[in-house]
């Protein structure tokens, strides 16, 4: 058995729980059982992982790892995030495979199995481990998003996606000055949020809709025109993949992807801790969409996806050592 730890909430969002799945998919697929085992906050996601049939395990503080217990019936674990301690890497007993990702360079003492580390930028990795992966192409892609094809003919459709924050204001302000923009027949928005709701019934904007069904994501996804992204690793990533011109607010030191997919003509990105002003948002808008470079480019090229295949079969491998 393989264990995934992730978490997801409004504060961290999505983007662990959602490639640990691309990958738990595959292995599933492949004979090996898998468990998630962390704090879900997100309603959504909690079902679609029973509906596809994988277990999962809730523990009570998101900074814990596993149950020690639960360990005795794994052969590996994949941890995705950057909240777990040191020590309690080091409780993990050394017959089982560690698989871990970017960025967690306080575990420079612990002997990784698999470092996966998706960041297209150039990086410093202090952690030791025995197979690196690095590049865009190795972050795991969903199925859904790997049979996703654009379509794009006079759709004239904004999505603006920026999940895994309390940045209401945030939301309203780019809703606004898309809003005053006579370019979009529709603005999508996603995740649901019920302030965004309110407001959009408020002000009677009939163009813009709150993405209730967030397994619709990927459909609005492939019609879009062009998207607003916050940058997440996991969300810009499948846009790039699809092709979706993106307009990235960056909220974390999310801005280096949001600058990468911007030097390579896929989009734009606002300066990181800039005044996010109507103008601004709107300059950024019309830019892109008057970029056709931007409008053709997709980054199918560079995120292979039978690189989440190949990941699975080395979990896989590492399980049966």
């Amino acid at each position: 058995m393989v264990i995934f730890r992730c978490d997801c909430n409004k504060r961290i969002g999505l983007g662990h729980v959602v490639r640990s799945i691309a990958l738990a998919e595959e292995i599933e697929e492949r004979g090996l059982e898998t468990c998630f085992v962390g704090k879900i906050a997100v309603q959504w996601v909690r079902r679609y992982i029973k509906e596809i049939g994988i277990k999962y395990k809730e523990i009570e503080r998101s900074e814990s790892l596993v149950d020690i217990e639960l360990l005795k019936y794994s052969d590996a674990i994949v941890v995705d995030g950057y909240h777990y301690s040191n020590q309690s890497i080091k409780n993990i007993p050394a017959d089982k495979s560690i698989i871990t990702y970017d960025g967690i360079d306080s575990w420079s003492p612990v002997n990784i199995s698999l470092l996966i580390d998706p960041t297209p930028y150039k990086r410093e990795n202090k952690v030791r481990s025995q197979i690196l992966r690095k590049g865009l192409e190795y972050s795991p892609l969903r199925r859904e998003i790997r049979k996703t094809k654009r379509n794009t003919q006079n759709n004239d459709i904004l999505l603006i996606s920026i999940g895994g924050t309390k940045k209401v204001e945030l939301k309203k302000k780019l809703i606004n000055a898309a809003s005053g923009l006579n370019k979009f027949a529709k603005i999508y928005v996603a995740p649901d949020c019920d302030a965004i709701q309110n407001m959009i019934e408020k002000r009677y904007l009939p163009r813009v809709e709150v993405v209730k069904n967030p397994r619709d994501i990927y459909k609005i996804m492939s019609i879009a025109t062009i998207a607003i992204s916050a940058a997440g690793g996991q969300t810009i990533r499948e846009l790039a993949y699809i092709g979706v011109p993106v307009v990235s607010v960056p909220l974390s030191d999310n801005h280096r992807l949001g600058r990468y997919l911007e030097k390579r003509d896929c989009g734009s990105c606002i300066k990181y801790k800039s005044k996010v002003t109507t103008n601004v948002i709107q300059d950024k808008l019309i830019g892109t969409l008057k970029n056709k470079s931007a409008q053709s480019k997709l980054c199918r090229d560079v995120m292979t996806p039978n690189r989440t295949i190949e990941l699975a079969k080395e979990i896989i491998a590492l399980c049966k050592q």
